[in-house]
């Protein structure tokens, strides 16, 4: 399970996405998934790129984690260290 599309606005966190997800996914997609992750938690985007897929966020907890985000977000980041992400 990954994050659904929060530019939708169904937003829904999936802590158990396995490795296997993950793995099938571009650069593009990962980054979705870890922004979607910053996005639902009301993080102050500050690219154009961010601002323009999830539009201006910014309110509590303003990006702040839970414990099981931040482990979701962890594997996101890499996996896209693994293929080399920018």
């Amino acid at each position: 399970m990954l994050w659904a599309g929060v530019a939708a606005g169904a937003c829904a966190f999936a802590p158990g996405a396995s490795a296997q997800a993950l793995s099938e996914l571009s650069c593009r997609a990962l980054w979705y998934q870890r922004n979607a992750v910053y996005a639902e938690q009301g993080y102050c985007f500050k690219t154009k790129d961010a601002i323009a897929t999830f539009g201006e966020r910014c309110f509590p907890p303003y990006g702040q984690l839970t414990p099981a985000q931040q482990r979701y977000v962890n594997e996101v980041k890499a996996w896209e260290a693994r293929r080399g992400c920018r």
